[in-house]
């Protein structure tokens, strides 16, 4: 399965919204695809939208959560430009206790996750106003 991408071009950041069904290849694949995006459009910053992804097998576990974050941010690192990540989403994509984020944030990945876009946008305006 493949996961739909649809971007949206906005003044200080790019937003690419995702449509489609979860597994942790489609997963993976539209990360790399969504960087892609923003290396050719020059972002520095990147919203994630992935409240349009649906999860049809039982919620992730924490070994899974675990595995997604280490391997998120080895997609991440092996991009050439150093892009932030505000990822959006909700339940079940979106871990309330933010374990995923956290393993990939010591991974060395850059970025945060939030379940609320207007908290996001906060974060990017607060970002590029340093």
């Amino acid at each position: 399965m493949t996961i739909e991408l649809e971007t949206v071009d906005e003044r200080d950041y790019v937003e690419v919204r995702w449509r489609g069904v979860y597994t942790e290849a489609a997963l993976l694949d539209a990360i790399d695809r969504t960087l892609d995006i923003a290396e050719s459009r020059g972002a520095a910053t990147l919203v994630m939208n992935i409240d349009e992804v649906r999860v049809e097998e039982r919620p992730l576990d924490t070994k899974q959560r675990y595995a997604l974050g280490e391997k998120a941010a080895r997609v991440q690192l092996g991009h050439v430009k150093r892009i932030f990540l505000a990822v959006v989403g909700k339940q079940p994509m979106i871990d309330p206790e933010r374990f995923a984020e956290t393993v990939a944030l010591n991974r060395g990945a850059y970025g945060k996750v939030f379940d609320d876009m207007d908290e996001a946008l906060g974060w990017i305006k607060q970002r590029l106003s340093n």
